[in-house]
């Protein structure tokens, strides 16, 4: 797959289009990418001893190195080359992050698998990935995977070679689609838009490995031109199936009507600090809500037990009392009406709490407004086109991959509707609560002017039953 794509966007060498000069693989493992280069290139006429010249590898792993070794010499063999016949095995034993590459070796396709490691876990970053991070720093924060080290050396390794030769080149490498969010890795990610544009990209929803990540690849065209302005989470969100749907801002959008905002540690604990049964405390008082009491346009408070501060609760009520006062300020501002508003969700499920009675912890986001303006806040946010357009600009940010999760800055972002009567009838329907959600995801479809399929999209990812979904 990786070499396919690679190969068909490298530049003509040599007079044999589509045939790269040398393919490399800097953590080649037990040399599967370079075996699919070595497949790829007889299928495109080259003889098998100039195949085995074109490809290189490195690893830090001495087994790893032999495997590779074994594999390309058992392919050699089957392919009918002889030892004598065969060039020397550029399979090194070796960090590619440290190797001087010669003038004339330097590669124009680098494809590969490398490794996930994260600073957050082990002994962090190795010296040579630590060091080339404090390089860039302005590409790669503190906590950038070892994937995005190697992503980056690698296109500067294509680059290098472009800078001799004036011609272009290409990386392909699988990748863990936390890459697609990660802050410490946005500056990677904008410098590529514009350095090595994502010309292809293959993705999985699946566990495609052992280890308990899913993965994409994009098809990095070094020094090319950008085909589209699509960021990367937002291709590999189509190439997962997810509807493309522009919202313009012509309209405006929510920070017209609201403002945003989500607690943070010491709300959390503020709040842990002041928390108790409704039957120990009496009537009155703030209720507590988490995101697994909200639901699309219903609160399950006193319904079912939420966890909260490491403990089940029944009826959790905060004492305001208890609140410390350096928070007292922020929680006035939660006694106000506001649309409730949980992450880590499929669809956006909007809770509108009318009266200020309700106190959220984080990650549940307060998006405060106008008492008039509070039910059609959560028109707009059960729109399906809105779910849609979501879920492709904030993909790979939550824990599941069919989630959407965003931050409390991004909820005003979100543009408006274009047909207000189809909004003000969507939005006189959210009193009436969950039964009136597949009519309002119709009405706000239509109010953004988009098909029924972004309708079926959603329908397919609300909590609704079949029963609802059929009336």
């Amino acid at each position: 797959m990786a070499f396919e794509a690679a190969a068909a966007k490298a530049p003509a060498r040599r007079g044999r289009a589509g045939v790269p000069r040398r393919v490399m693989d800097p953590t080649c493992g037990g040399g599967a990418f370079l075996l699919a280069a070595l497949d790829q290139f007889v299928a495109r006429g080259l003889a098998p001893v100039d195949a085995l010249a074109r490809v290189a590898g490195h690893d830090i792993d001495d087994g790893a190195v032999r495997a590779t070794r074994q594999a390309i010499e058992a392919w050699a063999e089957r392919e009918g080359v002889r030892p004598g016949d065969r060039p020397e095995m550029d399979v090194r034993l070796s960090d590619a992050l440290t190797v001087a590459v010669e003038p004339g070796q330097r590669p124009d396709v680098v494809l590969g698998n490398p490794p996930f490691a994260t600073p957050l876990r082990g002994d962090g970053l190795p010296e040579s990935a630590h060091t080339l991070r404090l390089e860039h720093a302005e590409l790669l924060g503190p906590y950038a995977d070892l994937a995005a080290v190697h992503l980056l050396h690698a296109v500067r390794s294509v680059m290098s070679q472009q800078g001799e030769e004036g011609e272009g080149g290409v990386v392909a490498f699988v990748l863990p689609q936390s890459l697609l969010s990660s802050r410490d890795v946005a500056g990677l990610r904008e410098w590529l838009r514009s350095s090595a544009p994502t010309t292809h990209v293959w993705a999985s929803d699946q566990l495609e490995f052992e280890a308990n990540v899913r993965v994409f690849a994009p098809v990095l065209s070094v020094g090319g031109t950008a085909s589209t302005t699509q960021t990367w989470a937002e291709q590999v969100a189509g190439a997962l199936g997810v509807p493309h749907v522009d919202l313009d801002l012509e309209h405006g959008t929510l920070a017209d009507l609201a403002t945003a905002t989500a607690g943070f540690r010491d709300e959390y604990y503020a709040l842990a600090e002041a928390v108790g049964e409704e039957s120990a405390l009496g009537t009155g008082h703030p209720r507590l809500a988490t995101v697994g009491a909200i639901d699309p346009l219903s609160f399950s408070w006193g319904s079912m037990p939420l966890r909260f501060a490491k403990q089940a609760w029944h009826r959790p009520v905060i004492d305001e009392d208890r609140i410390p006062s350096a928070k007292r300020e922020w929680f006035a501002r939660q006694r106000q009406p506001k649309v409730l508003l949980p992450t880590q969700s499929k669809i956006f499920e909007p809770y509108v709490d009318r009266n200020g009675s309700v106190l959220p912890v984080t990650p549940v986001i307060s998006v405060h407004a106008a008492a008039e303006d509070l039910d059609r806040i959560a028109a707009v946010l059960l729109a399906p086109p809105v779910v849609a357009w979501a879920h492709r600009r904030w993909f790979g940010a939550a824990l599941a991959i069919n989630a959407i999760k965003l931050a409390a800055k991004d909820v005003v972002t979100i543009p408006l509707p274009p047909d207000r009567a189809r909004w003000d009838e969507a939005a006189s329907l959210v009193p009436m609560g969950p039964a009136a959600l597949p009519e309002i995801a119709a009405l706000m479809t239509q109010a953004y002017r988009s098909d029924d399929s972004l309708l079926r999209y959603w329908l397919d990812r609300a909590p609704i039953s079949g029963d609802r979904l059929s009336e």
